[in-house]
């Protein structure tokens, strides 16, 4: 996937406990359980509102913008 010109490996030091998938025509919202141990994949919001997918996309720009671009410190991408 390095070889793309598109994809780009990013990390962030904490525990997200959400699974985030955002197109340009969809917007999938995945949470873990209240016990914060497992990620429930049975459940999910799923939209392909346009407020949503925007909605979606600032949240994946935040923690774009709050990580990094690397997935070792001797490993930068």
């Amino acid at each position: 996937m390095k070889s793309y010109n598109n994809f780009q490996l990013r990390y962030k030091n904490e525990d997200l406990k959400m699974g985030l998938i955002v197109t340009d025509k969809c917007l999938a919202l995945s949470l873990y359980k209240r016990s914060g141990i497992e990620y429930d994949i049975t459940t999910g919001l799923f939209s392909s509102d346009p407020k949503a997918i925007e909605w979606g996309e600032r949240l994946f720009g935040y923690y774009k913008i709050h990580s990094e671009a690397k997935l070792h410190d001797n490993y930068a991408l």
